[in-house]
C-alpha cells in the first residue's frame, strides 16, 4: 500500500467466527478506485481473499472498478432513445399541423372557385 492509502484507511474491525472465517469492515476517509487493489493487498497480507464489496454504495462515491461503465452506458443509451422519441414526435406534430393548414388553404381556394389544377399550382 502507498503512504497516502495507509493514511486514509481507518482501523479494521474484525469479527472472528472461526479461525479461517472472518469479516473485515473498513471505514475510509478519501475513497478512490485504488480501494480494490488495496483490499487485495490487505487480504493477501492476512492470507485471505476479498469476497465482495458494497459496490452500490461505492458507485455513489464515483468508484466503479470497471463494473459501473455498463450501467452508465445503459443510462446514456436510454436518455438518447428518449430524446430521439421526443424529437420524432415533435417533428411529426409540426408536419401534421403544416398539412392541416395546407388542407384548409386548399379548401378556401376551392370555395372561391379554383379548379384542382389551379389549386395544385398554388403549392408548387
Amino acid at each position: 500500500m502507498t503512504q497516502k492509502s495507509q493514511q486514509t484507511i481507518m482501523p479494521l474491525q474484525v469479527l472472528t467466527k472461526r479461525a479461517s472465517d472472518f469479516a473485515a469492515y473498513v471505514k475510509a476517509k478519501n475513497l478512490s478506485n485504488s480501494i480494490y487493489t488495496e483490499a487485495e493487498e490487505v487480504a493477501a497480507a492476512v492470507d485471505s481473499h476479498v469476497a465482495k464489496f458494497h459496490s452500490e454504495l461505492l458507485v455513489y462515491h464515483g468508484i466503479t472498478g470497471g463494473k459501473g461503465a455498463a450501467k452508465l452506458i445503459a443510462l446514456v443509451v436510454m436518455v438518447v432513445c428518449l430524446l430521439m422519441a421526443a424529437s420524432a414526435s415533435m417533428i411529426s406534430n409540426a408536419l401534421s399541423i403544416s398539412l392541416q393548414e395546407r388542407i384548409k388553404q386548399m379548401g378556401m381556394l376551392s370555395s372561391i372557385g379554383a379548379t384542382k389544377g389551379k389549386n395544385a399550382l398554388a403549392y408548387i
